[in-house]
């Protein structure tokens, strides 16, 4: 039996580490096989900076230890800035792109995910400044690259995962989404809040990212903090989840879940 990759399982994603009881590394080595999840991906930077949190964790190897030391998978994800809301400023992102494969390799994780939203879009509507978008679009395709070149392991997984549809925002889904220089191609964790908004149904952000991934490259993040519509409960994500025809999925974030529909969700169908 082939096992499972990392993104085809049940995925627990981590703010701010250690910042509340649920995102301690001694809770989440106790529970978190125990509740169907195991694989964890813990924000590492902003930009070019380290990420540390409010508890520091988020910048501890220790923290990371623990939870391989429990048997579970673990990766990091960052927000990525670009140049700067001015994109005149050279070097952002290959700076950024270059700190991700340094925590990469220092924290010891095994996969990556990178979070590029408003400031990778060609036309972001709340960009303070217009007529750069040019530039913009040609971030990804500049991370992608340099990436590739930082990390030196054409097999290191990665991901992709910026909030809600591809049809709704004009980043370079190509670049993501084909071979890149060391021939590997980024999965797609697109973040499907549908807890944010009918439009964000897991479903139509599953649909939406069809014309630039197969649908066994993507794997659903759901929103399981409240937003417009509240909270969903573990059924209804289940329910999009089975619609979409997807495999695995993350759950942002276990900073704001409540812990009693964590079992719900570690029910719902993944490769375990």
């Amino acid at each position: 039996m082939t096992r499972p990759t990392v993104w085809q399982r049940r995925m627990l994603w981590v703010w701010n580490a250690a910042n509340d009881p649920k995102t301690t590394q001694q809770w989440i080595a106790a529970n978190a096989a125990r509740l169907g999840f195991a694989t964890v991906v813990v924000k590492v930077h902003d930009g070019g900076s380290v990420f540390h949190g409010p508890e520091g964790a988020n910048a501890d190897p220790r923290y990371y230890k623990a939870l391989r030391d429990a048997g579970l998978t673990v990766g990091g994800w960052g927000w990525l800035e670009g140049d700067g809301e001015d994109a005149r400023q050279q070097g952002g992102v290959e700076e950024e792109a270059s700190r991700a494969a340094e925590r990469c390799r220092t924290l010891g994780l095994s996969f990556y995910i990178a979070d590029p939203e408003s400031v990778y879009e060609f036309s972001p509507r709340d960009s303070p400044t217009p007529g750069v978008g040019r530039t913009r679009f040609g971030y990804s395709r500049r991370f992608v690259s340099h990436f590739a070149a930082a990390i030196r392991d054409r097999r290191f997984p990665r991901a992709v995962a910026s909030f809600g549809r591809c049809d709704l925002h004009d980043l370079d889904w190509h670049a993501w989404a084909t071979p890149g220089p060391d021939g590997y191609t980024w999965r797609c964790a697109m973040q499907a809040y549908a807890n944010c908004g009918h439009a964000l149904d897991v479903e139509l952000c599953v649909r939406a990212a069809l014309p630039y991934w197969k649908r066994a490259l993507v794997h659903p993040t759901i929103g399981v903090y409240s937003c417009d519509l509240g909270r969903l409960d573990p059924r209804t994500y289940a329910a999009q989840l089975a619609r979409a025809g997807t495999v695995g999925f993350g759950l942002y974030s276990l900073d704001s879940v409540r812990e009693a529909q964590l079992p719900g969700y570690g029910r719902i169908q993944a490769a375990r």
